[in-house]
Formats: C-alpha cells, structure tokens, sequence
C-alpha cells in the first residue's frame, strides 16, 4: 500500500519485503550523517524489485527538503561503462546507493578502486531485500575469478542493508514447515526446488497470515465484536506485534507488516565472503515499531586513513571547484616558487664559495716567481762557498 491507508481501510499486508521500510533506513543513515548529496545507480537489467525501490526512493527523496539526488540508470546488458559512471558520481557525491544485481555491484567496486575511489572518501550502500541469488547474485566478494583480492578491499567501502531475519537462524517451527512444504512439492508437483532459490520467506508470509488473523478472529469473537465490520476489524490489526513460533510480525498504522532491518558491513578479516551473520559485521538496527531512529549495536570499523564519516562535501569542492582552495593553492605555488628560485640562488652561491676555498688549499704552497728570485740575489755566493772549502783542504794535504 505504499503508506496511504486511505486507498484501502481493510486491507493487510504481510508481504515480507516492505520497501518504504528499506527506504526510511537510507534516510536514518544519510541524517544521521549529515549526508545531503546522494547519487542513486539503477540497473535496468536486474530484477523488477530494484526498478519498484527506485521509484519509491525517488518519490520519497523529493519531499526531503534539502536533499540533493542525482538519479542515474544504466543496463548491465548492454556493457556500459562502470568508469564514466563513476566519474558522473564522483563529480555530486560521496554517497552512493545500488539498486541492481549483486554481480553488478561487485564489478562497480572493482572499477572503483582502480579509480581510488576506495580509499576511505566514498561510501556505496547496497539492499538485500531477500536473500535468492539466482535473481539477485550472490552479495558477495568471493567470486573466485582472479579478482577476489582486489573486491576484499573494496567491499571495505560498502554498507548493507537487509531484514534481522537475513543475520537471525529460522526458528524450529518455520524450518520444519519448510521441510514439509519441500518434501510435497516432489511428492505432489514432482518439482524439486534447489535450495538457493527456495522462497521460504515468501510463503511463510503466507502462512503467517492465516495464524495472524485466526489470532484476532478469536479475540473479536470473545468481545462481542461485530466480525463483519471490516473496517473495525482491520484496525485490530494496526500498530501491534504478533508474536508466534513460524516469526513475529508487526503490523504499522498503515497496515503494512514493517520488518526489523539491519544495517552491516562486511568483516575486515572475514575469510569467506559469505553474506551471512558471520561475514557481516551489524552496526545498526531499524526496529520494525520505531522506523524513525536507528539502534546503534556497534562501532563502524573504517581501515582508512580518512576518519569516519566521510563528509558529504570535500572541503575543496566534488571536483577540487572551491575558489577559496584555488586561491590557496595558487598562493601556495607561487610561494613555493619563489621559495624554490631563493634556494637555487643560495645553492649556487654556496658552491661557488666552497670552489674558491677548495682552490686555495689546493695551490696554498705555491711559492711566486718574483720570491724565489729574491733569495737569489741576496745570496749569491753561498752556494760556491759550500764547494770550495773542500778544494783548499786537498791543496794542503798534497803540500
């Protein structure tokens, strides 16, 4: 019913995907964070869930004052380029929300990180609305397709929301009923359904609303109630919690069945891959009677070295377009510049001065020409008297 009561005031939904309630959990998470510029990625070739959550999330974000979305589609059959997309949503945003296959959004992180826009600035948010991965893939980086290292870390970047009962075990009651359901489709239909695509939360909807309005049928018979005034009997239903051993449900004032969400982020050291309760990691939780606040369970874990959250601006603009930024970084080039020729100058100087003084050590021993004359002059005969006394003393010795 999409939220307007007034289109139906008998009528009940147990429906066990409720996607206004996916929706309000994005809105808690981007006021939570002071996130006002979202860019919304739908792949026209997934299935029809995501075309439907982009329509509403469309419809809803336009009555948000203050909100800024860019709404941007794309087909994954017809092999568009995951680069220039990015390159669209790296020039509005921070935040950006897939709605497609779950193949799809693994290959967009692996292009993403290439362009490091998985360095800790972006956030990308990802919904698993039920868990069938032969519709909508296999949430997960362990594909085994030589690229597995390179989507480890960028799944680091992105965070999942899904219902509690994704993270929480099936209940006795409801894995038997699913056991005999599984054992007369073969016996009765001759139909085997693999164990991947059993939509074991669709047809336990089913069942849970036969029990639910079994349950109110009885409290209106004890009270005298008129059982045929629908109206009345349809407001029995309203803002109220039904718990039962198949899965407690709550019913909104709108008479949708509103499921708890969880909000999650894949484990750093996780060593699977597997979007189960061990691979992700909770850090929020939606309660179904209170869709307007989100329940924090644990710290987000952010291994970059960018702080968490990431802003929804860049001081310096998207695309780096903040005047003021530009003013300092030309002032900072110029002063860099004439830093840099102060330097050289300084430099050039200094070898020079260091070549002059190498040059007097060198040639300090140096005696000039005009010296060595001088003592020549002044001494003329010493050297011929060094030679002679000795001709004298052989002269004598022979007389």
């Amino acid at each position: 019913m999409m939220g307007n009561r007034q289109l139906s005031l008998t009528t009940i939904s147990t429906a066990y995907i409720s996607i206004p309630t996916f929706v309000t959990a994005c809105h808690n998470l981007m006021d939570k964070y002071a996130w006002k510029s979202v860019f919304l990625l739908y792949d026209t070739n997934s299935a029809p869930l995501n075309g439907a959550m982009a329509s509403y999330f469309k419809a809803a974000s336009d009555k948000i004052i203050g909100q800024s979305t860019v709404y941007v589609s794309f087909s994954s059959a017809k092999n568009e380029s995951l680069t220039r997309v990015l390159r669209q949503f790296h020039n509005v945003s921070r935040v950006l929300i897939f709605l497609g296959h779950a193949a799809q959004l693994r290959q967009l992180l692996i292009t993403a990180s290439t362009l490091n826009m998985t360095d800790g600035n972006y956030v990308y948010i990802a919904m698993e609305a039920i868990f069938m991965p032969n519709i909508h893939g296999n949430l997960t980086w362990l594909y085994h397709d030589g690229q597995d290292e390179e989507a480890q870390v960028a799944f680091q970047s992105l965070i999942v929301i899904q219902p509690e009962a994704s993270h929480a075990p099936w209940s006795r009651h409801a894995m038997e009923l699913g056991r005999i359901l599984r054992q007369r489709s073969v016996t009765e239909y001759n139909y085997t359904a693999p164990l991947d695509i059993q939509p074991d939360q669709i047809i336990l909807g089913c069942y849970l609303a036969v029990i639910i309005f079994g349950q109110v049928l009885n409290e209106a018979l004890e009270e005298g109630a008129n059982v045929f005034d629908g109206t009345e009997m349809a407001k029995r239903f309203l803002e109220r919690q039904f718990p039962n051993d198949l899965s407690g449900i709550y019913i909104c004032s709108n008479g949708d069945r509103l499921p708890t969400l969880i909000i999650s982020q894949f484990a750093i050291d996780d060593p699977k891959g597997c979007s189960s309760s061990d691979a992700l990691k909770a850090i929020f939780r939606q309660n179904s009677n209170d869709t307007t606040k989100l329940v924090e369970l644990h710290q987000i874990m952010w291994p970059f070295s960018t702080p968490w959250p990431p802003p929804n601006e860049p001081i310096c603009g998207y695309r780096d377009e903040n005047e003021t930024c530009t003013a300092h970084v030309v002032n900072f080039s110029i002063t860099a510049i004439i830093a840099a020729a102060i330097s050289v100058v300084a430099i050039c100087a200094l070898a020079s001065l260091i070549r002059m003084l190498r040059t007097a050590l060198n040639t300090g021993w140096l005696l000039d020409q005009r010296e060595l004359t001088n003592q020549t002059t002044i001494n003329p005969t010493w050297s011929v008297t060094a030679i002679t006394y000795p001709a004298r003393r052989r002269d004598s010795q022979s007389t």
